[in-house]
């Protein structure tokens, strides 16, 4: 689990919005539900650890959007969790580390907060649950640039099409 996790474990103090935070991931979450229980908001924080594909899909469903407030350049070389979120239509929140700014474009296909900044990230949230069709709008975008095994097919279609044209002519 991503130390980034703990932001988001602060955000979750922010009454105004009013909202779960939902944990996904195995690794060792005693420092995150001390943290929790610290601020007090244990009760708006659900860690899950480990789940199942269908339980992550159906997290993913019935969420917001996915956050991912990664903190290093190094832990998010490409994150798959990016694609399993734009895949179900869900919009990206994410900071601006490692290669996600390259992938996640502010505005476009989702939004983009500094590193290190739980306000910026609350702020995204908040505009998010404010304007559910903007969200709607990011996460169709993100999901038109899945490589799914549809658009592979489509793709090779093309190009052999392409190849046997150019051959009998």
């Amino acid at each position: 689990m991503d130390i980034g996790a703990i932001y988001f474990t602060i955000l979750a103090t922010r009454e105004e919005l009013n909202l779960r935070a939902v944990i996904v991931g195995p690794g060792d979450q005693r420092l995150y539900r001390e943290l929790a229980d610290k601020l007090g908001i244990s009760n708006k924080v659900l860690f899950t650890g480990f789940v199942d594909e269908d339980t992550k899909i159906g997290a993913i469903d019935a969420s917001i959007a996915l956050t991912l407030p990664s903190l290093s350049n190094y832990v998010e070389a490409y994150s798959l969790a990016i694609t399993e979120a734009w895949a179900r239509e869900k919009p990206v929140i994410a900071s601006a580390t490692g290669e996600i700014p390259y992938r996640v474009k502010h505005m476009i296909n989702g939004l983009v907060v500094p590193p290190r900044d739980p306000k910026a990230l609350a702020e995204a949230i908040k505009i998010l649950i404010q304007d559910r069709g903007l969200g709607e709008k990011l996460g169709e975008i993100g999901k038109s640039g899945v490589i799914t095994w549809s658009n592979v097919v489509d793709m090779l279609l093309k190009i052999y099409g392409e190849v046997f044209n150019a051959s009998k002519g």
